[in-house]
């Protein structure tokens, strides 16, 4: 191990804190007990002034809750923002304290991420008592079927919350480990290092059923509404956002390959590296 050096220190929670510290808490601050999930469960429900903003969500989809199909089956999501969307810069102010709440609504940049967006704080349980169980968990907002939580796309999705919900003993492992080199540890390093591989053989144990919870043949029906902007043709010269800047943006689509447990380049090809 060599000579002794002073423990590294960043910030890793040890234990998740009251519901009132929480708010004021990044969402996704790293802790032994989640891991890489958010602190709290994602928010279900907006604040009641948001119900606008609710009410086009709740009828986004190309399938909704009720079976019926949504704004983007029938094409006129554009225009019902339009007509409904009212100026809601007000009510972010009201709620600015609680990065729980914003998190849900806004603070990222102008493409999804995987975290804060479509995967790791886009889903809810369907009875609290269960816990994260796989049968348990539900999107709370999707683009094609996801709402069905037996369709690819929810499959997609909830597959990868189910492997990050893992990531808790990874972290565990990769802390101890770390700790070790700077205490001189041999055999707690061992152990961290053991706690690590235990994790990842669990979660490579998910991954391998990725396409048994979401059929390969239908991939590219709901992949297309997480397509990005660069090496589109429908975006050959990038996309303006208004009042933003007047030059073309141009931003890469999401993917569950920039997960903090693997990577890859996408998430066909991400699967194959964790395995080798």
């Amino acid at each position: 191990m060599g000579s002794r050096a002073t423990p590294p220190t960043f910030p890793v929670l040890s234990t998740i804190p009251s519901d009132k510290d929480l708010a004021a808490l990044p969402p996704f601050t790293v802790s032994i007990p989640n891991g890489f999930l958010p602190l709290s469960p994602p928010p279900v429900t907006l604040p009641a002034s948001f119900s606008a903003l609710t009410s086009l969500l709740e009828r986004m989809s190309i399938r909704t809750l009720s079976e019926k199909p949504g704004l983007l089956a029938t094409f006129t999501l554009g225009e019902a923002v339009l007509c409904e969307l009212p100026d809601l810069t007000e009510e972010f102010d009201k709620v600015k304290g609680d990065l729980r709440v914003i998190g849900a609504l806004s603070g990222f940049k102008p493409f999804m991420e995987y975290a804060g967006s479509y995967a790791l704080f886009n889903y809810r349980m369907q009875d609290s008592s269960l816990g994260m169980d796989y049968s348990n968990l539900r999107l709370v907002r999707a683009f094609e079927h996801g709402l069905d939580p037996a369709s690819s796309e929810a499959g997609f999705v909830l597959v990868h919350v189910d492997m990050v919900k893992h990531s808790g003993e990874l972290v565990k492992g990769a802390v101890k480990a770390l700790e070790a080199c700077g205490n001189g540890d041999r055999d707690a390093f061992n152990e961290g290092l053991e706690g690590v591989v235990k994790a990842l053989l669990e979660v490579n144990a998910v991954m391998d059923g990725m396409w048994k919870k979401s059929k390969p043949n239908d991939y590219t029906s709901f992949r297309t509404f997480i397509f990005g902007i660069t090496k589109q043709s429908m975006f050959p010269h990038g996309v303006v956002y208004e009042g933003v800047s007047e030059e073309p943006m141009s931003f890469r689509g999401e993917s569950g390959a920039n997960d903090s447990m693997v990577s890859g380049d996408d998430d066909r090809s991400w699967t194959v590296r964790a395995k080798s």
